[in-house]
């Protein structure tokens, strides 16, 4: 590899390169708890291609007629998730298992829907460009989007784990970033005792908005 960027894993304070084969540049994207990595490659022609890193076996992701493919979280048995753009120039989330790809776009999508991560319990988390444009969750298979605090512009959820906690980020009107975090409340008096909805809070240390109890909290709805 003699592109600009490579791949790499730590473990147990050893340093391994990940390069795909013949690729120009080389990113690494996400492991599962069981050691399979998932990544992104540039190939020759430059275009941008996924892959799995099973056993330390390279296996590309290959969808038809995509343009560009983007690999980006893994759940498990070796399922990931991702982005591809086909030839017409439209965004697709899909899902790939074992060389099978299913594509999931976003009922109130414009143009573009993305995946971000996936759990073990068959949980996505994505971003569609709607008119309704924001970041949702899939849980048996129905989409829940994202209600944004007014201050939060672009927020996105960017991973999820089996616990249905999210991490994410989003930008202010000022431009700057800050990260977020969902976890299930035990109780708020706003929703009520029975409540499945996930609060929100801000991991910048110096985000003043995260203490703004008229701001917070954040809900993400998930039945």
């Amino acid at each position: 590899n003699q592109g600009l960027a490579r791949g790499y894993l730590l473990q147990e304070n050893v340093l391994t390169s990940i390069d795909f084969p013949g690729a120009t540049e080389t990113s690494v994207t996400d492991i599962s708890d069981d050691g399979q990595i998932i990544g992104n490659y540039v190939d020759t022609g430059g275009a941008l291609r996924g892959f799995l890193f099973p056993d330390r076996r390279y296996t590309p992701i290959d969808i038809p007629d995509a343009d560009y493919i983007q690999a980006l979280g893994i759940g498990g048995s070796g399922r990931l998730v991702g982005f591809y753009v086909d030839r017409e120039l439209v965004g697709h989330g899909f899902v790939w298992e074992q060389s099978i790809v299913t594509t999931f776009d976003h009922p109130n999508a414009s143009f573009n829907t993305a995946l971000y991560d996936m759990n073990s319990r068959d949980d996505l988390v994505g971003f569609h460009d709607g008119r309704e444009g924001n970041s949702f969750a899939v849980r048996g298979g129905r989409p829940r989007s994202l209600k944004l605090p007014s201050f939060a512009l672009d927020a996105r959820i960017t991973g999820i784990n089996d616990q249905r906690q999210m991490v994410g980020e989003y930008f202010d009107e000022t431009g700057r970033f800050f990260g977020f975090f969902w976890r299930k409340p035990a109780y708020d008096r706003n929703l009520g005792d029975d409540t499945r909805s996930l609060e929100g809070e801000s991991l910048a240390r110096d985000d003043r908005r995260s203490r703004d109890s008229t701001k917070r909290p954040w809900f993400l709805e998930l039945p």
